[in-house]
């Protein structure tokens, strides 16, 4: 998760700002009690912050040891010292922020969905995601594959927690192809990469936000993107600050009551999706994402929340009997 910056060779601090300029409009977005995840020697400055902790994999002392090129000063402290693959903010924390900030952190993790997933945790409803990845046309992974979606959703499936060493060995090839002719030097380099946590996967900014929506459908993750800033006109990076919606319970609270209303108010609903059907809910709200909220008499009051009776929808597989119940208990209220 600890990230020495990508940004070109020999960059002045000066030369560094102006190129990750874009990083101060979007810090303008941020206030309140944040964290960032992953700042290393670059922490992103928020003007507007209460107070920003730090969480990191390694302590300062041993960053410091695996990063000797970076000035000792440079290093942040973290507050918080824990894998965000293996646990989430919340866990390791003990509460949610209001904006969380991980910038060129997920190229270096062994599962970036899982990643999202336990950070997304730490935010508070109306809370603020900044994310950012190196793209790959403007730093020394341009010789590399992009990393597919279905590479890292295969990742999330089976629960990965380590970089397989290919991902490394990958990135030996095109940074430092001399140590490929002896086995000794190879060995070295590898175990150097594998303690720094090098990139394991690569992105242009196309190809990262697709990686985002595509992750945030998965996960159900009710959010809105309110600033963005890509390689192709900065000329390093993909830049993102997303929000959590406010209140996603509440609406979906809401969209819940309208539904079960409508139910209750209409024989031929209950005709159609009897409430001894075991596949009552999906059904139901099968129906509330599609003729429901287009053709139907009451469409006008359904279609307001056609997307959350979607989500829900989508969640009923992988959040099993606890949500079937809750839709029951407020559909038969």
């Amino acid at each position: 998760m600890s990230h020495a910056t990508s940004a070109p060779g020999g960059a002045t601090s000066e030369e560094l700002r102006h190129l990750l300029r874009h990083r101060e409009v979007g810090a303008t977005l941020l206030s309140g009690h944040g964290l960032e995840i992953g700042a290393l020697h670059y922490p992103l400055v928020v003007p507007g912050a209460e107070a920003v902790e730090y969480l990191d994999v390694e302590d300062a002392a041993m960053l410091r040891r695996r990063f000797p090129e970076l000035s000792p000063n440079s290093i942040v402290e973290p507050r918080w010292v824990g894998d965000v693959v293996r646990a989430s903010v919340r866990s390791i924390s003990g509460r949610r922020f209001d904006f969380i900030v991980m910038n060129h952190v997920l190229e270096h993790v062994p599962n970036p969905i899982q990643v999202l997933a336990n950070v997304w945790d730490g935010l508070v409803d109306g809370g603020h995601l900044v994310l950012s990845v190196p793209d790959k046309h403007f730093i020394f992974d341009r010789a590399r594959p992009l990393t597919s979606f279905e590479h890292v959703l295969a990742e999330f499936f089976r629960g990965a927690t380590t970089v397989e060493p290919a991902h490394y060995v990958e990135f030996l090839e095109t940074t430092r192809p001399e140590v490929f002719g002896d086995r000794r030097r190879f060995l070295a380099a590898l175990e150097e990469v594998t303690a720094r946590r090098e990139h394991a996967h690569v992105w242009d900014s196309a190809s990262f936000r697709r990686f985002w929506e595509r992750t945030a459908t998965l996960l159900g993750f009710e959010a809105r993107s309110v600033y963005e800033s890509a390689a192709t006109v900065n000329r390093f990076e993909y830049f993102l600050v997303v929000q959590r919606s406010l209140h996603a319970g509440v609406r979906e609270d809401e969209a819940l009551r309208v539904l079960a209303a409508v139910y209750r108010a209409r024989g031929d609903l209950q005709d159609a999706f009897p409430a001894s059907d075991p596949d009552l809910v999906p059904r139901l709200l099968g129906w509330a994402t599609t003729a429901g909220a287009t053709i139907d008499s009451d469409a006008a009051a359904l279609g307001a929340f056609r997307e959350d009776y979607r989500r829900l929808l989508e969640r009923i597989p992988r959040e099993g009997n606890r949500l079937e119940e809750r839709l029951r208990a407020s559909l038969g209220g």
